[in-house]
């Protein structure tokens, strides 16, 4: 049974580390903060620059919620021009400069963690907008007059690539990724760039093979180089769903399997890319690999998400090598954990439902694991059988543990 993680937050969380990376690199020695001018996105970046975040973060909510976009054009001209007339490597330089960096964090700092809770919030709009324009703004002034200014932008680029991911728009996080220009000898930088490459590609062979597209574009064509190229197809729309989606989700896979395995080359404790990369090898029918994998991750006791999911995902990698005694026990301890309760719960289910329709009753009966114990099987048949929600096909697995078991 393929096994459905149901919380989109359950994988760690990447961009928290660039994050801090990101606003540290905006902490240059200077001057105080000049008073806070008319302008309210003007106002917004002074106030977040002084630490005053939840001041920041509430006269910008208010402003979005009333409807009441703020001028980030009109605020990115003031800080451009700011930054002409100032000399070099004087305190009002580095003020303008630090204010041209709060007018992405501002932006990207809201967007991130609203974003993971709800997709479609209309304050995303005028802030991704936001987030773009002031982006730009710093790639311009890092090519004319500031080019230390590069790492800056590129972790921003990193912040946008997961926003864009977190709501379901993989084609643009692909696009963002592609024309990110990475300052070197920058591995962390690197490393989580490289990752969420992977998503994307992983994003990408789901897409590709869970039915109708209705129009979306899976590939966006690459130059070939350490990944290689993708696909063919013109440079103005890629290849589409009349591709065949086997064979297109086939090379989606292989191509995410290469990022993760450059991200562990350069960070070989990456939890998150030894998850991700294991879930790619299950996809490819490499059980084998995917347990060499996991196996790291998985700790007595086991008390971090991260142990929690390989758990999981040990489980699934049993149920394809077609172990289901040592998959139940996976799924069993998995379900002890909160986090992913509901996801072993269910692959249990299937994983019953298969073996009950392979080997019939008597035969499941007798080779039942001590995983199976009847307490768990009760904790099953409480959690499915008593919503009127569930499948058909789940009632009859629990008519069914009802007989193998003799409990109610």
């Amino acid at each position: 049974m393929r096994v459905r993680v149901q919380s989109r937050s359950s994988l760690p969380s990447r961009v928290g580390p660039g994050l801090a990376l990101l606003a540290g690199c905006w902490l240059l020695a200077g001057g105080g903060l000049r008073a806070a001018v008319p302008d309210a996105w003007l106002a917004v970046i002074d106030l977040y620059l002084a630490g005053d975040y939840v001041a920041a973060t509430r006269a910008l909510d208010g402003s979005l919620q009333q409807g009441r976009e703020p001028d980030v054009s009109a605020a990115l001209a003031r800080i451009r021009q700011d930054l002409g007339a100032s000399r070099a490597g004087s305190d009002e330089r580095r003020q303008s400069v630090r204010r041209l960096q709060g007018a992405v964090l501002v932006p990207l700092e809201s967007l991130l963690p609203l974003s993971a809770r709800v997709a479609d919030d209309p304050r995303c709009t005028p802030l991704e907008q936001a987030l773009r324009q002031g982006i730009d703004a710093v790639a311009a002034v890092e090519r004319s007059t500031e080019p230390a200014l590069g790492a800056f932008r590129a972790w921003a680029q990193v912040g946008l690539m997961q926003f864009l991911l977190n709501t379901g728009r993989v084609a643009e996080a692909e696009q963002v990724g592609q024309g990110m220009r990475l300052p070197r000898q920058l591995p962390d930088l690197q490393a989580e760039h490289d990752l969420l490459r992977g998503v994307v590609r992983e994003r990408t062979a789901r897409i590709a093979t869970g039915g109708s597209s209705g129009g979306q574009t899976f590939v966006v064509p690459e130059a070939a180089g350490a990944q290689g190229a993708i696909g063919g197809g013109s440079a103005a729309g890629g290849v589409t769903a009349r591709v065949d989606r086997a064979l297109l989700a086939r090379r989606y896979w292989a191509s995410a399997a290469r990022w993760y395995e450059r991200v562990l080359d350069a960070r070989p404790a990456s939890p998150e890319a030894r998850l991700r990369l294991a879930r790619t090898w299950l996809e490819r029918g490499e059980a084998d690999r995917a347990l060499t994998m996991l196996a790291p991750l998985v700790t007595q006791p086991c008390a971090s998400s991260v142990c929690a999911l390989a758990v999981l995902f040990t489980g699934e990698a049993y149920e394809r090598r077609g172990e289901v005694g040592r998959a139940a026990e996976s799924y069993r301890t998995a379900s002890a954990d909160a986090r992913t309760r509901q996801s072993a719960v269910m692959a249990l289910l299937g994983l019953c439902i298969a073996d009950l329709r392979i080997t019939g009753h008597r035969r499941f009966s007798s080779a039942r694991s001590p995983a199976m114990s009847a307490s768990f099987l009760t904790r099953v048949q409480r959690f499915s059988c008593r919503s009127r929600a569930r499948a058909r096909s789940l009632s009859v697995c629990c008519s069914a543990y009802t007989s193998v078991t003799g409990r109610r």
